[in-house]
Order: C-alpha cells, then sequence, then structure tokens
C-alpha cells in the first residue's frame, strides 16, 4: 500500500463540489472513488489496477491489452479531478 503525505491530504480535503463540506475525508477515499470510476468505465479491461496519490499526482497503475481502456482509464482519472494531475503507468500488452 502506498503512503500519501500530509500535503494531498490538505489538497483532497479542499476540493470544491457541491454542497457543504469536504467531499473527500481522506487521500485514500479519492483514491478510491477514482479506482471504482476506472473499473467502471473500462468495464474491468485494466487487470491489477492501483491508484494511489502523491503530493501533486494521481498515479494509476495496472496492464490492459490495448490502448483504448488505457485512454479510457486516462480521462476517468482525469474527470474524477481536475486539480490534479495524472501519472498513468498502465502498462499495455498482452502481459
Amino acid at each position: 500500500m502506498h503512503q500519501t503525505t500530509w500535503p494531498i491530504e490538505r489538497k483532497v480535503s479542499s476540493i470544491p463540489h457541491r454542497g457543504t463540506g469536504p467531499l473527500f475525508s481522506s487521500a485514500e477515499e479519492l483514491a478510491e472513488q477514482i479506482k471504482s470510476k476506472i473499473k467502471r468505465v473500462t468495464q474491468g479491461r485494466v487487470r491489477n489496477l492501483d491508484v494511489f496519490l502523491t503530493g501533486t499526482h494521481v498515479v494509476i497503475e495496472g496492464f490492459c491489452s490495448s490502448f483504448h481502456p488505457f485512454q479510457l482509464a486516462q480521462h476517468a482519472a482525469m474527470e474524477a479531478t481536475d486539480d490534479l494531475m495524472v501519472d498513468n503507468q498502465i502498462d499495455v500488452g498482452l502481459s
């Protein structure tokens, strides 16, 4: 499991949304929301999917057999949060 740092906790809690209070209580909760969205959008075509947050990035890792689910995962992560950069480290190939 990847560790998050204090700066991301502060940044995550200030992500704007409709309603009152913070949308996500922690970086881990945001990572799980992004992971869930990627699974839904790609229909599970990214194997061994993992999502974690660094101080400035959402990092997504896993494996898929074509670039289409790679791109879908990228866009899903970008839509989930627009003030963190997305580092897509999904491997594309037959592995």
